[in-house]
């Protein structure tokens, strides 16, 4: 069927069709190209500085491992500045407050558990830290402080962080406080949990202990 032009004029429409619309389809297709491109880039990029990190990561741990205490901090120190989007650097960071508890510096322990509960990379590296800080908290006689960072668990964490605060109360002298921590850590935690039977224990000497204060 004819579409009533000829060969003559189809070529001349075609040909004004590609004169208004040529700029817009190779804009379209250097976009195009260039948004694959940008992307395997991307990745490319992405990819070598978790390599990056990684293997800085190995040097931190051979230099713990080897007691190079200002290595060991030079690298934490870089981690923490260059590759925090990375998961190395809140891990790094959780390994040397570790270290500085055991060597009785727990104001720095305290402060790097704060940087891996507010940049940690994902929920549970956070509250890890937030648990181990108020642990930190409570030795450094900041009570108040300590309780505050177990106030508002998420439900994966409550059964651990009710335990901690029940320890925390109880050595305050709060028993009645301590007693229901514990009750709560007991509902949270799963049934197998290998740190149900001290929280049971700490509970039953509790109730023992209020009966015969009564």
């Amino acid at each position: 069927m004819s579409n009533g032009y000829g060969d003559a004029e189809q070529l001349e429409v075609l040909h004004q069709w590609w004169t208004d619309n040529w700029k817009a389809l190779v804009a379209g297709l250097v976009l195009g190209v260039g948004g694959i491109f940008g992307w395997q880039s991307w990745n490319a990029h992405r990819a070598e500085h978790r390599a990056a990190a990684a293997n800085m990561f190995v040097d931190f741990q051979q230099a713990l491992i080897g007691d190079k205490d200002s290595d060991v901090r030079a690298i934490v120190e870089k981690l923490t500045k260059d590759y925090a989007d990375t998961p190395y650097a809140a891990d790094a960071q959780l390994k040397l407050a570790q270290a500085d508890v055991s060597h009785a510096r727990f104001e720095d322990a305290a402060s790097r558990l704060q940087w891996v509960a507010d940049h940690g990379n994902d929920s549970g590296t956070r509250n890890v830290a937030q648990l181990r800080r108020a642990a930190v908290l409570w030795q450094l006689g900041k009570t108040d402080e300590a309780l505050k960072q177990l106030a508002h668990p998420v439900p994966e964490f409550a059964g651990l962080f009710a335990a901690l605060r029940g320890d925390i109360e109880l050595s305050a002298g709060n028993r009645d406080a301590a007693r229901k921590a514990y009750t709560e850590a007991l509902a949270a935690l799963p049934a197998d949990s290998a740190g149900r039977p001290t929280i049971q224990q700490k509970r039953d000497d509790l109730a023992v202990a209020v009966a015969e204060h009564k």
